[in-house]
């Protein structure tokens, strides 16, 4: 327990008692890692229902009383309420 807490003493110890966390990780370049992680892909994946549901949701006080309805994801019903 003390060689995995402590780099020093395992370094005395040699290879009889390797880190539980295995080797360290060499270092990744900013190209590489935004390639990797997703950095590269900067466009929006979003679909209309998703920007009319944020809308509305974020409609002022005086049409709080629009109603607003989604099924399964694909339709949106909205009551008739003028604002």
């Amino acid at each position: 327990m003390l060689a995995w807490k402590n780099p020093s003493y395992r370094a005395t110890r040699g290879a009889a008692v390797d880190h539980p966390a295995g080797e360290a990780l060499m270092g990744v370049d900013d190209d590489e890692l935004a390639r990797i992680y997703g950095a590269g892909d900067v466009q929006a994946e979003t679909t209309p229902i998703c920007a009319i549901a944020a809308t509305v949701a974020a409609s002022s006080a005086a049409c709080a009383g629009v109603g607003v309805g989604i099924a399964v994801g694909a339709t949106i019903v909205l009551t008739i309420k003028r604002c």
